[in-house]
């Protein structure tokens, strides 16, 4: 992606851009979210899952492992592909592709200040009632719908 951004081409602006999100979800059933700066280029103090744009040839698993090194630095085991999301926003195209993740080693903290300035764990219910990307809010909404009668746990490999 460096070659397209040095022709100052942008995902989701000049071409439809493909995201990944970690829905990293702990013991207790609850998923880890992170506060966006105020230097980010948009949805500045929301929560969002980790996760960001996948890279030309990198297949989406590879894509949440490294998001999730590079973010939080943690290790994660990716399971279940939730349903993909399509966002349009400011003048930008998404499809972005959630998986439900744990964590297989480290413990989860800020790498990238100039991106998200908090990491919190909250029930889908908590999660509910905070100001959320649109993205992380349609996540929230199939995780409600996928376990309406029970508590969040981490599903066999995808």
């Amino acid at each position: 992606m460096g070659k397209l951004k040095e022709l100052g081409i942008i995902a989701g602006e000049d071409y439809i851009g493909v995201g990944v999100g970690a829905v990293i979800v702990d013991k207790q059933g609850r998923i880890l979210l992170g506060l966006r700066s105020g230097m980010v280029r948009n949805d500045v103090g929301k929560w969002d899952c980790p996760g960001g744009g996948g890279t030309p040839q990198e297949p989406l698993v590879k894509a949440i492992v490294r998001e999730c090194q590079e973010e939080v630095d943690i290790m994660v085991h990716v399971g279940l592909r939730l349903p993909y999301i399509e966002q349009f926003t400011d003048n930008q195209h998404w499809i972005s592709c959630a998986f439900l993740c744990e964590i297989s080693s480290g413990i989860p903290k800020i790498m990238e200040p100039h991106k998200c300035v908090q990491l919190e764990w909250f029930t889908l219910d908590q999660a509910q009632t905070l100001p959320l990307t649109d993205t992380t809010s349609e996540i929230i909404r199939q995780l409600q719908e996928l376990f309406r009668d029970t508590t969040p746990h981490f599903l066999a490999e995808a």
